[in-house]
């Protein structure tokens, strides 16, 4: 029987029994009901079950669960009993015993002394060197000199290796072609501001052409069911392509180049200045935005300039590069689409094509039906990327496009490499912004094409070639 613990006895039982009883307990009166017995017992037996918990948290040893009611021996009545502690319940502070001394391993047997060395001689202490001045060096007195070092042995000469090659490395400069070379424009006061007044008549630079066919032709036009009069090819298969076309050049010179103006309609008096002063040969592509077209391009027609409608397309940049109402976007539908380019085309008569900027749209399968749409409509197409599609209308790819907003030195950099590339593949196609400025340049440039021995053509020269020939007077 153990021995009692704050005045309570413990009774001798099983553990099994003990065990079953509490679980009993517990279920019976609930885990917080049962708890708060056994410890209101505890405390009005004099014991202090907190004791316990505070003990077991300073010598970190287990803490005994307490005791349920259980029976004390030779009694029906149950008692509170806790598990013999095995440490004392008042607190006292913990003491680390300290560990028995070990047992001394025998040592192992001695090892044989070494047999004595011999005692190095301890130099005599010298007295510090004085510092010798450069001139006469100071040797110590009783230090013994240096040994002599061995003179190398004499090797074989051995000859120089040759020289290495120095790489042949082209300057990057050199790799790319004259139009990257970057320049800076050159400043001018107020007074050389380039205008319309003091442009230059260029008419003589190119071949004399009689005024177009009038436009538009009965034959050639039809009414669609929203109003819009639309080009059409004739039933005796005349075309707009070939009808409002200048006449063609025979023979076709070996180097021959072809230029568009482009984006006019929006300032009369540019359109005017490049109908009046420049060679017929060079094009004029108006945009649908403009003003009195029908004047601007009888006028441009009456002097022997071939007519392009500039068709607004998506470009790099959408929507703060936004193409208008009028402009084909690769988000929407085909027939879309294709009423936009309808309005287009009617908005003009007596043009031959139609000339669109590359982006986004001219590379996207949208691009298809207005193809299609253009071919059923007579007209020919004009752009930097041609589109792969199952036509035959008449094509032109444009080699060198020039941008708004380029100064002077920079629009002369582009126009010699456009002169030089037509020299290289026989063949060029510039597209020019109408400026006051680009007009200045591009009439000083067209004076030095007869040195090189390029010729102005209209573009319909280029594209023509690949087409059936078609008597535009049946």
């Amino acid at each position: 029987m153990d021995a009692p613990v704050s005045g309570l006895k413990r009774p001798s039982h099983s553990p099994v029994r003990e065990w079953s009883v509490r679980i009993l307990l517990i279920l019976l009166l609930g885990g917080g009901l049962g708890l708060g017995v056994h410890v209101a017992l505890q405390f009005s037996r004099g014991h202090n079950p907190f004791q316990d918990l505070w003990v077991s948290m300073v010598d970190g040893r287990p803490f005994p669960l307490a005791s349920l009611f259980q029976p004390s021996s030779g009694s029906t009545s149950l008692s509170l009993v806790v598990p013999q502690p095995d440490y004392p319940s008042a607190v006292e502070p913990t003491v680390i015993p300290t560990p028995p001394e070990m047992t001394a391993l025998p040592s192992p047997p001695p090892e044989p002394a070494p047999l004595p060395a011999a005692e190095p001689k301890t130099p005599e202490p010298t007295a510090p060197e004085p510092t010798a001045s450069p001139s006469t060096p100071s040797v110590p007195q009783d230090t013994p000199p240096p040994p002599a070092e061995p003179a190398p042995l004499p090797s074989a000469p051995t000859a120089a290796p040759p020289p290495m090659p120095e790489p042949n490395i082209t300057p990057p400069q050199a790799m790319l072609p004259p139009l990257i070379v970057s320049t800076t424009p050159t400043p001018r006061d107020s007074k050389q501001v380039p205008n319309l007044a003091t442009l230059g008549d260029f008419r003589n630079l190119g071949r004399t052409v009689p005024p177009l066919t009038t436009a538009p032709q009965p034959e050639m036009t039809a009414t669609n069911a929203a109003g819009l009069t639309l080009p059409v090819v004739a039933r005796d298969g005349r075309a707009a392509w070939q009808t409002y076309a200048a006449p063609p050049v025979n023979p076709l010179p070996p180097i021959r180049l072809a230029l568009i103006f482009n984006d006019l309609g929006l300032e009369q008096d540019v359109s005017a200045a490049i109908a009046d002063k420049f060679p017929p040969d060079v094009a004029m592509a108006f945009t649908p935005y403009g003003g009195v077209l029908d004047r601007q391009i009888k006028q441009a027609r009456e002097q022997g300039h071939e007519v392009f409608l500039s068709l607004p397309v998506e470009q790099v940049g959408y929507p703060a590069r936004d193409p208008g109402p009028f402009g084909l976007l690769v988000a929407a539908r085909d027939d879309e689409n294709l009423a936009r380019m309808e309005q287009s085309l009617a908005r003009m008569q007596g043009y031959i094509g139609v000339i669109a900027e590359d982006g986004p749209f001219l590379r996207s399968p949208q691009m298809i039906p207005i193809l299609k749409a253009l071919e059923e409509h007579g007209l020919s197409y004009v752009s930097t990327d041609l589109a792969d599609a199952p036509v035959s209308l008449p094509r032109l790819q444009v080699t060198d496009n020039l941008f708004p907003g380029q100064f002077r030195e920079s629009l002369q950099e582009r126009l010699d490499y456009a002169l030089k590339r037509a020299q290289t593949e026989h063949q060029a196609v510039v597209v020019v912004p109408a400026t006051p400025l680009s007009l200045h340049v591009v009439g000083a440039w067209l004076k030095t094409l007869s040195k090189q021995n390029v010729v102005l053509v209209p573009p319909s020269a280029l594209f023509r070639r690949s087409m059936p020939q078609v008597d535009a007077n049946p």
